[in-house]
């Protein structure tokens, strides 16, 4: 196996953090005339099949989008709405790039079982009488994926989109620290369920969201990077994608996702069981596994000290209460939970929407409310009013799920077809077989990160529309042929 997976050029890195602060000045300054300005970049090299520099300036404006919303730097609806949304953008250039697209991918059976569920959505979405255009924002996970597959897109181009990714991953580290510091505005528009929005300055404890529209969107985001740079470190043993990675992980200090830090410590435990029991791949002996642990563990306990500081700092029911109070609540969380598992939010909202589906309409349980019938203002909060009353202590306790958020768009067909595409795609990935080192990394972080994603879905309201999983399917793309062109030469 070769060492082409030593991917990380700093020139590369500074380039795409330039131009990624670029864009985001420019939205402060142009506003809505930078983010047309950046369409018509992206559906320039579209049209003009320069698939590569369509994808890098898709990116750049996929991690920005989410910045522009939140600081309302779009004013113009239609804009927001059709012409600058990244999905929208993405369909054009998958359109454009479709002959280059490998023959061999159009028969994988989890594009098929794509296509039925966006068949049972459409048929959802027209009974509810929705629109259709949000199938395109639902299916960029697959647009991007069979895109980074093209076979236009050079070795090196696939280079520098890890580059442009770990750029934007630091980038997010630092967005944060100055949104907690109030130096960037944290004050966002959310839309009210009812056709219009409402302005909210969110706390220190949410602030820090970086260019997304989440904080633990961000958060995820940010685990996702940190357990890829590990991931190369082990098979290169380059001691600079550690470095990179505790920066990635600073973000962690000034955020509020307790369930997201919690899923991150558990899949980081788990990913030194998995380089523990596939340490022939990694050619790691027990001096690398002991080292490994122990920068863990540090990881560990510097980001609960630096969260502990950061409580003392910005507490303001229980001044001084510091981490231990939160994981106190934590605690208390998880005892109602045991101690009532029958009743759990997270079991029971399953329960809630099924018998709903039942009592309003027997169709749906085919194909749920519609992929735009479940928000936090109308049917999301009918649901969640069905929890028993010792359930709605927080998001840990209550019937609020990014799989049920799913269940209740899709019915019971619609979401089973959803599981088995993601199964299909997992199973797809794992066959590739394995003939260098950035295989054993793409392999790896299919079967940590989607384990892992998955469980965060079931326990926070995190969708397959957010732009870490979307990442996260682009990155394994872009490892899949960044591997076969080396394999290559």
């Amino acid at each position: 196996m070769n060492n082409s997976i030593d991917f990380l050029d700093i020139k590369l890195l500074l380039l795409y953090f330039l131009l990624f602060t670029v864009v985001l000045v420019g939205g402060w300054l142009l506003n809505d005339v930078f983010a047309v300005i950046m369409s018509a970049i992206i559906l320039g090299y579209a049209v003009s099949r320069n698939i590569f520099k369509a994808v890098v300036f898709w990116f750049i404006w996929f991690f920005s989008y989410g910045f522009y919303l939140s600081q309302s730097l779009i004013k113009v609806d239609i804009i927001s709405t059709y012409i600058a949304k990244p999905s929208f953008l993405l369909l054009v250039i998958f359109i454009f790039s479709l002959l280059n697209i490998p023959e061999s991918l159009k028969n994988i059976k989890y594009i098929k079982t794509w296509l039925w569920f966006l068949f049972i959505s459409l048929l959802g979405l027209l009974y509810h009488s929705q629109m259709p255009f949000i199938l395109i924002t639902f299916s960029s996970y697959l647009f991007i994926y069979l895109l980074l597959l093209n076979k236009k897109i050079t070795a090196t181009q696939y280079k520098n989109l890890l580059n442009l990714i770990i750029a934007v991953s630091i980038m997010q580290t630092i967005v944060s620290v100055l949104q907690v510091f109030n130096v960037i505005s944290t004050t966002r528009l959310f839309q009210d369920g009812r056709g219009g929005v409402f302005e909210e300055t969110l706390g220190a404890d949410d602030a820090a969201m970086g260019t997304f529209f989440n904080s633990f969107v961000c958060s995820w985001f940010q685990s996702l990077i940190a357990v890829f740079l590990f991931l190369v470190w082990a098979v290169t043993k380059k001691i600079k994608y550690i470095v990179i990675a505790l920066i990635v992980l600073l973000q962690y200090t000034v955020v509020d996702s307790k369930t997201v830090l919690a899923v991150t410590v558990l899949m980081f435990i788990y990913l030194l069981y998995y380089l523990s029991r596939n340490s022939s791949f990694f050619k790691l002996n027990m001096r690398k596994l002991t080292l490994i642990f122990v920068m863990t563990s540090l990881i560990i306990l510097t980001l609960y000290a630096v969260w502990d500081k950061y409580y003392k700092s910005f507490d303001t029911s229980e001044r001084g209460a510091g981490a231990a109070k939160v994981v106190e609540i934590m605690q208390t969380s998880g005892n109602i939970v045991f101690d009532n598992i029958s009743y759990w939010g997270k079991i029971r909202g399953f329960q809630y929407i099924y018998t709903d589906f039942l009592e309003e309409d027997y169709l749906n349980l085919i194909w749920g409310y519609g992929l735009d019938g479940y928000h936090f203002n109308g049917k999301m909060s009918q649901i969640e009013n069905m929890d028993n009353p010792i359930m709605r202590l927080d998001n840990s306790t209550r019937s609020r799920s990014g799989l049920i958020t799913n269940f209740a768009q899709s019915g019971i067909i619609g979401f089973l077809l959803l599981l088995l595409t993601f199964y299909s795609w997992y199973k797809f990935n794992v066959n590739i077989k394995i003939n260098n080192k950035i295989d054993v990394v793409r392999k790896a972080m299919v079967k940590i990160f989607l384990l892992f994603t998955l469980l965060l879905a079931f326990l926070y309201s995190l969708s397959i529309t957010t732009v870490v999983f979307i990442t996260f399917i682009a990155l394994v793309g872009i490892l899949v042929n960044y591997g076969k062109l080396n394999e290559q030469t």
